[in-house]
């Protein structure tokens, strides 16, 4: 029997914020130039395929200023969508938790001492951990909660290879043990139609979310960016993208798998318009999110029913 309230068929992150804090909560992206190990060499070069620097530089009127700045003109914008409403500080640029300590801490501490501010989210690689930055978010989520986000994509160390990932399954696995083992909210980033991906593909990566009890999912599609090396491969052919039907289809099988305690963040991803080359489905979000629920309501499924059965 379908677990979820209203008509739902997953749990939504909207619904679980308001249940959980008695308001809308909005989120403001911050950037505090933090840098990438998979483009710096400390890893690797060139970064992941499908990634861009820019288009992670937010929306903003003073995207590169200090935090303070970058908080209350996000503030100011997301008062135009919902007002009173809670603010969620996602530090989101290159990989956070790779800058040490001392440089990270005042940043996080000024964020999250902002009234507005209701949680804090982190954005990050799984291999740049280390125990006392670990330690610090632990501790600052003892006075608001702190969402660590995590790139995983696929439980496939071979498809992590062909992204130019640089870290492998075991890393993810490490990382969210430790994470969690602080008290620390994970929230895993996926991509669930990459080229070679399959339907066990999927199946293992919502078997490993399970057992480690993320307590969050954000999946995307592939979509390809302008000045990504993904784009002269899609360029040459090399590389077939979904339709929406089929995206909708393979999501809403991935759902029913998924343990239904996880909380769904995001169905769907997109880049900038100016820098979004394919899928040009993906920039109706509405659309694709309502493709998505009409496949679960038309094979009468819902999250976590064939782990159930």
């Amino acid at each position: 029997m379908n677990p979820f309230p209203d008509g739902e068929r997953y749990s939504r992150l909207s619904t679980g914020l308001r249940r959980r804090f008695g308001k809308p909560v909005r989120t403001v992206t911050l950037r505090g130039n933090f840098g990438c190990p998979n483009r710096d060499g400390r890893k690797g070069h060139g970064g992941c395929l499908f990634c861009s620097e820019s288009a992670l530089v937010p929306r903003a009127p003073d995207p590169f200023g200090p935090i303070c700045s970058q908080l209350e003109s996000g503030i100011a914008a997301a008062e135009r969508r919902a007002r009173e409403c809670g603010i969620l500080a996602y530090f989101q640029d290159g990989t956070v938790t790779a800058a040490p300590r001392e440089r990270l801490e005042p940043m996080l501490r000024e964020a999250l001492a902002h009234p507005r501010v209701l949680l804090l989210a982190i954005g990050t690689r799984p291999d740049f951990l280390p125990d006392d930055v670990l330690d610090l978010l632990s501790a600052l989520s003892k006075e608001k909660p702190v969402w660590l986000e995590i790139g995983l994509q696929v439980a496939s160390d071979p498809l992590l290879a062909r992204m130019n990932r640089n870290h492998s399954v075991a890393d993810f696995a490490d990382a969210a043990r430790r994470a969690r083992e602080r008290g620390l909210e994970v929230i895993a980033h996926l991509i669930l139609d990459f080229p070679g991906e399959d339907e066990g593909d999927r199946l293992e990566t919502a078997a490993l979310l399970n057992r480690l009890g993320v307590t969050g999912v954000k999946v995307h599609n592939l979509h390809v960016l302008k000045d990504t090396p993904l784009e002269p491969m899609w360029r040459r052919g090399e590389i077939p993208l979904s339709s929406m039907d089929e995206y909708a289809a393979l999501a809403g099988r991935f759902l029913e798998y998924l343990d239904p305690a996880i909380v769904v963040h995001r169905l769907t991803g997109e880049g900038p318009a100016g820098q979004m080359l394919a899928p040009r489905w993906a920039l109706d979000k509405g659309r694709v999110i309502h493709k998505i629920r009409a496949e679960l309501e038309r094979r009468d499924t819902w999250q976590g029913r064939m782990r159930a059965g």
